[in-house]
């Protein structure tokens, strides 16, 4: 034991125990056991060169390298379960992008992959430089500086929990007089100058300073520290609030929902961008904008559902990555010219699938992203005015023959556990008895071409269950190309195949005729398709939308025109004959009598109804009354929030309509609570309350997305928190329906707006 003490002494665990804690300031922002796997094997490295130092004598500059050398060692281990060029990559990356990437990320993230190099640097540099001061500078407590730097270091990545920070707080203390009271016994300090030892008074002294000084500092702390100067109502400093938040492609509205917007009268003549090539048959007639990949059962989006709905668009010189997904039969490359100009948003226009795309040195290396899984080019900043050239391999041209002769591949799924019944049962429907493969493509597109219609001005946008629902609530189908690709995309993957939605354009082909040299490309020619992926051809595109010209009839509208016989007129009635007057009888002055008692017998009780009635009925005019003013405060507020100015109080207005409504029906958590945390106390109350979760997470993204994410994602949220309120209504009896309408509460609650 003595041995092992003179090779790691015992202020040397100290420091590596006070370390530990330093690493546990990222705790708020990263979950999960590999933080504290990171962490220790941070200090382990730390002590290991430390044992290294002692037992062969060496230099300072010798055991810096010794750590290093194992530093970079273990970090394989740490970013990877199995060491090797992954794990090593992983491990680069935490060094490299892993602050950036934790502050622009939404906590807590993950402790896996290169997230789990951050606690292990951190643990790492506080037990080295603690390390080093005990073992140079001659001075008690002097090598918990090192791990309280280190804390402090991780406390601006972090988020505050105060319960967590008194903790920390208290074993960082505790570890220092830990420190500082092995360090004078060792260093010699605590002996009696007479005596040359440590008396029993000596002794007591060092205690009672110690626990006086602990005494005074956590009495007076709370007491002095809101009378500082400077100090007063002064909230806690947050790095990520000085931060522009990184370019993230989902924040950006879908493209496809874009559709419509190009066939209103005022913008179907604008030139989008003009294509030109040295010869007009280089030209490809089919132009991608953005391939959307992932649904979450309101928008498509550039996101991919087999990587839990991210979209990692990489940044990239000239030269695009290699595509993920090969196929066998190869196409000749095209190189054209592009000029933007009035194309709004990120997406760059790329035929097909782009193996370099070249913009000039103005925009720098690494301004274009591009997602190697979908072949989607973005330029963040905006591509409005851009010229660029761009080579690629066109979309494939294949006849139906060859499609039935291609291998499709399985195992699509569309990632969402429920789904539209209206949808789900036409994808069965349209599928049945086809083939797997080109058959059941072959069905789905027969299906929409032959049974619709294109219509701009009479059908509204969006392709949420509810909208597709709407699109098949009749026994034809009204919609645009919104609509159409949406639906065969969710067909497609309910049949088990390689599917995703496009939008782009499609280039008239009379304008590929002219030879010009040349091509003006419109809003007209906006479009979107599907493409199913054969291991043959690639992607390949399907048009599944019917012909713009296919004018619906009277009778498909459900009009029909008949021809109906007339009847005859019907015959004169004759006046009626004249009849004698018979004299009046003469009445009996008894009988005028009874019935006059009779009269006013049938009063009194009609008198008695009427002030029973009034009786009872005004307390209940009352509680109508009341009902209906709360009521319309309620929807008055509601409206006001649903249509506040600007799309991130639209958002937040969505968020504070689920917490009231909860709250009136019970369901509520601590007034400090986060957005996840009442998310999650929500769910574990009312199973009906499920999905709040999903509403919390859009309320993150659009308070870090410009503009607070647009109106489409504020339609998003107001979805989902008109259907988390109508489904926790449905869930209550009736009388807690009527007694949370008549609740006024959350009206007067303070914050409420």
């Amino acid at each position: 034991m003595r041995r092992f003490a003179n090779v790691v002494p015992p202020s040397v665990l100290i420091v590596g125990a006070a370390s530990l804690v330093s690493a546990s300031s990222l705790v708020s922002v990263i979950r999960g056991p590999g933080l504290w796997v990171g962490a220790v094997l941070g200090v382990v490295v730390a002590l290991a060169a430390t044992a290294i130092w002692n037992r062969f004598e060496l230099m300072l500059l010798e055991w810096v390298a010794v750590s290093l050398a194992l530093f970079i060692l273990l970090g394989g281990v740490v970013a990877g379960p199995v060491p090797g060029p992954t794990a090593y990559a992983a491990f680069l990356d935490g060094l490299i992008n892993g602050w950036a990437d934790l502050l622009s990320s939404v906590p807590p993230v993950a402790a896996t992959g290169p997230f789990v190099a951050l606690p292990y640097t951190l643990a790492y540099l506080a037990a080295m430089s603690g390390i080093a001061l005990v073992r140079k500078v001659k001075i008690s407590i002097s090598g918990a500086i090192g791990p309280a730097i280190a804390f402090g270091i991780g406390l601006l990545f972090s988020v505050e929990l105060r319960s967590i920070a008194l903790l920390q707080g208290s074993l960082l203390v505790a570890l220092s007089l830990a420190l500082g009271w092995y360090q004078q016994r060792f260093l010699g300090f605590e002996l009696d100058e007479e005596i040359g030892n440590t008396t029993v008074a000596r002794r007591r002294s060092r205690f009672l300073f110690a626990g006086a000084a602990l005494l005074l500092a956590a009495g007076v702390a709370p007491v002095l520290a809101p009378f500082t100067p400077g100090l007063d109502g002064r909230e806690r400093f947050d790095l990520r609030d000085n931060l522009e938040p990184p370019w993230n492609p989902l924040d950006e509205p879908s493209p496809l929902a874009q559709i419509k917007s190009n066939y209103l009268d005022e913008n179907r003549e604008d030139v989008v961008f003009v294509v030109a090539a040295p010869e007009q048959d280089l030209i490809p007639r089919r132009w991608g904008l953005a391939t959307l990949a992932a649904f979450d059962g309101s928008v498509w989006t550039v996101g991919d559902s087999e990587l839990d709905g991210l979209a990692p668009f990489v940044p990239i010189d000239d030269r695009t990555p290699e595509p993920e997904l090969a196929h066998t039969v190869s196409r000749p490359e095209v190189e054209v010219s592009v000029e933007i100009v009035s194309l709004d948003g990120p997406w760059i226009p790329v035929p097909g699938r782009a193996s370099s795309i070249q913009t000039g040195e103005s925009l720098g290396a690494g301004s274009v992203r591009f997602n190697g899984r979908t072949h989607t080019a973005a330029l963040p900043s905006g591509v409005m005015g851009l010229s660029y050239s761009v080579t690629a391999e066109p979309s494939p041209i294949v006849d139906e023959a060859a499609l039935a002769e291609a291998t499709y591949l399985g195992a699509a799924e569309l990632g969402l556990d429920q789904q539209s019944s209206a949808v789900r049962d036409w994808s069965a429907d349209v599928v049945a008895g086809a083939d797997f493969g080109w058959p059941q493509v072959a069905a789905i597109r027969d299906s929409l071409r032959a049974g619709g219609y294109l219509a701009d001005e009479q059908v509204q946008p969006g392709h949420s269950w509810a909208r597709l629902s709407d699109f098949f609530a009749n026994e034809d189908f009204f919609g645009n190309e919104e609509q159409y690709a949406a639906v065969a995309a969710i067909a497609a993957r309910n049949a088990g195949l390689q599917s995703r939605v496009v939008v782009g354009y499609l280039i008239d082909q009379a304008k590929l005729d002219q030879r010009s040299g040349e091509v003006a490309v419109t809003r007209t020619e906006a479009s979107a398709w599907l493409e199913v992926f054969t291991e043959d051809f690639g992607w390949v595109a399907i048009d599944v939308t019917p012909d713009r010209d296919n004018e619906p009839s009277l009778q498909d509208e459900g009009f029909r025109t008949e021809a109906v016989a007339t009847p005859n007129p019907p015959p004169t009635i004759p006046p009626p004959p004249e009849q004698e007057v018979a004299p009046e009888e003469e009445v009996d002055e008894e009988e005028e009598e009874d019935e006059e008692d009779q009269e006013e017998a049938s009063g009194g009780i009609l008198t008695v109804v009427l002030a029973s009635a009034v009786a009872l009925g005004g307390p209940l005019a009352l509680a109508g009354g009341w009902i209906l003013f709360v009521g319309g405060l309620k929807a008055l507020r509601r409206r006001r929030r649903r249509n506040a100015p600007e799309p991130a109080e639209q958002v937040v207005g969505a968020w504070y309509e689920v917490r009231d409504r909860f709250h009136e029906f019970g369901i509520e958590a601590a007034d400090n609570a986060s957005l996840h945390e009442f998310a999650g106390h929500a769910e574990s109350t009312s199973t009906a309350a499920v999905g709040v979760l999903e509403l919390a997470d859009i309320v993150d993204r659009s308070a870090f997305a410009p503009s607070g994410g647009g109106s489409e994602v504020s339609e998003a949220a107001w979805e989902r928190s008109d259907a988390l309120v109508s489904r926790v209504r449905r869930s209550r009896g009736r009388l807690d329906r009527v007694r949370s309408l008549a609740s006024p509460g959350t009206l007067m609650k303070r914050g409420s707006r």
